[in-house]
Parts: C-alpha cells; sequence; structure tokens
C-alpha cells in the first residue's frame, strides 16, 4: 500500500510491539460505548455477515460479536502478525486494501476501524468495499482526522514529533487527514444516504496519563530516521510524562464515523 514498500502503519516497526497491540486493546475499550452508540445510531446491523477490514488484532471484532451474537464478522488485514491474534476471536484472511478476496456482494455490512488514514489509495480500497457489499447493504468508517487534535499546553517538543510522524505518513503516500474526504469519497465510490457521527475523546474523561499514552505517545512511533533521531524519542517521553502529571492540561480528539449504503437498484455513481 505504500510507495516505498513500507506503509503508514506498522506495528512491527514500533520500539515494542506489544506494548502497541496493549494500547490498541486500551483504546477500543475506551471509547467502546460511545462507538457502539454511534454503530446503532447509524444503522449497524444485528445480524448476517460482515466484514471488519483492517480488523488488526480482533478487539473490534471480539465487540462485535459479544454484542451481536446473531452477526458473523469476518476479519481482514494485511498484517499477518496482527491476524494471528485476531484468530482468537474471528475468521481471518490476509490481503491488500485494494484486493478484497471476496466475490461481489458477499457481505451486508463492512466497517474499517481507523484504517483509512493509512492507506494509500483509500479511493480504490472504497470502490472494492462497494463491490463486496450487497445491495442495500452497509460501509461504516470510523477515522480520526489530524485536524481535530487539541492540546492546551502542548507538551514539550510535541509540535516536532508530530511534524516528523505527519511528514512520515505523508511521504509513504497515505494522509493522516483523509476523514474530511470521507463523505466526498464515498459518494464517489457510489454510497448513497451518507450519514455521519462524531465521538470525542479527552483527558477529562479518561485522565491525563491514560490521554497521553493513548493518543500522544504512538507521534514518537514508526518516524523516519532523517527526520527525528532515534535518541531524541526518549526525551519525547519524558516530556510527555511531565504533561500528564500535571493539573492544568487538556487534550481532546475528534472520531469521524461516516455511513453509506449500496443502493439496491442502479449502480449509485
Amino acid at each position: 500500500m505504500a510507495t516505498d514498500a513500507r506503509t503508514a502503519y506498522s506495528v512491527a516497526e514500533f520500539r515494542d510491539p506489544s506494548a502497541e497491540i496493549a494500547r490498541l486493546k486500551v483504546q477500543a475499550h475506551v471509547i467502546e460505548a460511545a462507538e457502539d452508540a454511534a454503530l446503532c445510531d447509524l444503522g449497524m446491523p444485528e445480524s448476517g455477515v460482515l466484514l471488519d477490514f483492517g480488523c488488526g488484532p480482533g478487539f473490534s471484532a471480539d465487540r462485535l460479536r459479544r454484542t451481536r451474537p446473531n452477526l458473523t464478522v469476518v476479519g481482514l488485514d494485511r498484517d499477518g502478525g496482527l491476524l494471528a491474534g485476531a484468530r482468537r476471536y474471528l475468521s481471518v484472511v490476509r490481503a491488500d486494501a485494494t484486493c478484497v478476496p471476496f466475490v461481489s456482494a458477499a457481505f451486508d455490512a463492512v466497517f474499517a476501524r481507523i484504517v483509512f488514514r493509512h492507506l494509500t489509495q483509500p479511493e480504490v480500497a472504497l470502490v472494492e468495499l462497494y463491490r463486496v457489499v450487497r445491495p442495500g447493504g452497509i460501509l461504516i468508517v470510523l477515522d480520526v482526522d489530524e485536524g481535530t487534535l487539541i492540546l492546551h499546553p502542548e507538551p514539550s517538543g510535541f509540535a516536532r514529533v508530530r511534524a516528523a510522524r505527519v511528514a512520515t505518513i505523508l511521504r509513504r503516500g497515505a494522509d493522516p487527514s483523509f476523514a474530511r474526504r470521507l463523505p466526498a469519497t464515498m459518494r464517489g465510490a457510489g454510497f448513497t444516504d451518507i450519514r455521519a457521527r462524531f465521538s470525542t475523546v479527552s483527558s477529562v474523561e479518561i485522565g491525563n496519563q491514560t490521554f497521553a499514552s493513548m493518543i500522544l505517545a504512538p507521534y514518537g512511533e514508526a518516524i523516519d530516521a532523517d527526520l527525528f533521531a532515534p535518541v531524541e524519542l526518549n526525551e519525547f517521553a519524558s516530556d510527555l510524562q511531565l504533561w500528564a502529571s500535571r493539573g492544568d492540561v487538556f487534550g481532546m480528539v475528534t472520531g469521524s464515523i461516516v455511513a453509506g449504503r449500496r443502493p439496491i437498484t442502479g449502480d449509485g455513481h
């Protein structure tokens, strides 16, 4: 998916991959209630067959299975290491986002959670998802736009780390602000009845320490070495701890949850 054979997001590039998987589990749990409410409101089905597109280690898929026992969930991801863990929860397939290995109209619904900001060809992926969801079926995409992160004050040195991480993502062909283009791009792929909900996570709700570790710490991972010296990352970690220990700080980020349906008649284009 990346222009230089590396992806914009790969757990294998993290200094401690097991810690990143643990972070993903915390992330899925922290926003569980708000996310489920939005999914219900947007029409996530209670039964049928759902494709978890970019399922990662399977934490979100496991929640969907537990809360919707009549829903069959199939996972897809390109990361074989993550899929090894996801197999505990669901049937999985390893594949690239631009070539989904399922017949047309195979799924009643597709869910993609924080995937599209890492893709180099999101428009192609959306056309593939349009193909594999049945007429009348639904696609729900949850993603986070880089521009929605608010910090007051910023941790010392955070601006430099953020700039390096964003530059790394962009040079690999992905777009960390893709969420703002989701509605228009879904329409371009043929989806109709586009609707959206928004979910915020703040340091007030989850605490400074959790916000720092869950939202801010990943900025210091998987950065191209020529953009930010690895030796500086320890200093960044210390800055985050100082920020999180203060009583006068605030952080907030907003997730976009966008849904669209494949028309029952016509091709939607």
